[in-house]
């Protein structure tokens, strides 16, 4: 517990209103999906990762910020605290600058007493957490701007249409052209069949798969909040997309698809399907997702559609670490992704179940 003169303490709490918790995420101006309660049970339910949630709460015991954090102690990647684990934007929102720094002083305390390596925040370039200031470099945090999302801007749907280039309409016609239909899936069976799919198109990419439990929980414990569409091609499902919505975004959350199928473009009817939808909810934006400046394709792809590139801000104390994930162009990051292509599918999916949780 730490105290800030005769108003505010900081508390770590393992349990707490939900209820209080979920309405103060809900109405922040700075809040994504990662901040609510049911996403840390979505993360505890699939890794067994140890969570350390702040909550500052003011004299009248009003809460007024929350900094999620999970501490994950591997022998692959090592002892840190993140916020939040496999959560492109996370991090901390306050009611005030002053609580903010309070939040990060106290996790800063909890990464000695854990004996963490270091403590990762990932962050919206420009988002301050409700704070109108930059405390950061005060706290003897590290900044580094090496991801970014892109954000298309919605409205009705004739309107969206208009904003991706030429390429990406006529890809559009012609999945529809071909045959190609997108539907939502919400039986187990259905999922299952994304995730294999998933598997197999993360081990093209040389990456782990999404163990079939994460996904599951993604589904079910987010209330509705993520959806699944599939899309088909006689009769068979070729390709598949989980977005999620929060408030007034909906984002671009995992993809997969069949690469024998790739030639009816199955992936940009999938999205814009639920761009379409999105636009007809009265959603103000679709968020595409991470990329690193490694995946020059993907960006190019997500500019495509008109969206617009916004800077991530990951904090990182007390350095920024030598991690194989944040320099995708080194040897050993190359070397591990050229080995992963070559691996059988069932010894993929294994891998996948072991080591995935270990790079949250």
């Amino acid at each position: 517990m730490a105290d800030l003169g005769d108003s505010l303490k900081i508390t770590i709490q393992q349990e707490c209103f939900l209820k209080e918790w979920e309405s103060y995420v809900v109405n922040h101006p700075s809040s994504t999906i990662c901040q609510l309660p049911q996403w840390k049970e979505v993360l505890e339910r699939s890794f067994h990762y140890k969570p350390f949630y702040l909550f500052a709460r003011k004299q009248d015991g009003k809460l007024c910020g929350v900094l999620p954090l999970f501490q994950i102690n591997s022998w692959l990647t090592g002892n840190r605290l993140v916020s939040l684990p496999f959560s492109h934007i996370c991090g901390p929102i306050a009611d005030s600058e002053q609580i903010l720094v309070a939040l990060i002083s106290e996790a800063k305390k909890l990464c000695h007493t854990l004996k963490c390596d270091y403590i990762e925040i990932r962050m919206m370039g420009n988002s301050g957490g409700g704070a109108t200031g930059n405390p950061w470099r005060e706290l003897g945090v590290t900044v580094y701007k090496h991801y970014s999302t892109y954000i298309l801007e919605l409205s009705q749907p004739d309107i969206v249409w208009e904003k991706p280039d030429s390429s990406v309409r006529r890809a559009i016609r012609k999945a529809r052209k071909d045959g190609v239909s997108v539907r939502k899936g919400d039986r187990a069976e259905e999922l299952r069949c994304f995730y294999e799919l998933n598997l197999k198109t993360k081990r093209k990419l040389g990456v782990p798969g999404h163990p079939f439990a994460f996904l599951s929980n993604v589904h079910q414990r987010l209330n509705g909040l993520a959806t699944l569409y599939l899309a088909e091609f006689e009769g068979k499902v070729i390709a598949g997309i989980i977005t999620m919505k929060f408030k007034d975004t909906v984002a671009y959350g995992y993809g997969a698809s069949d690469e024998n199928y790739l030639i009816h473009r199955p992936n940009n009817l999938l999205i814009w399907t639920a761009i379409e939808e999105a636009c007809q909810q009265g959603c103000k934006f679709f968020d595409f997702g991470r990329t690193s400046p490694a995946e020059q394709g993907l960006a190019s792809f997500k500019k495509r559609w008109g969206a617009q590139e916004k800077k991530l801000a990951y904090y990182y104390y007390p350095h920024i670490p030598n991690s194989m994930a944040l320099n995708s162009t080194g040897v050993k990051y190359r070397l591990a992704t050229s080995l992963w292509r070559r691996i059988p599918l069932p010894l993929a999916e294994w891998g996948s179940n072991m080591v995935f949780k270990h790079f949250g």
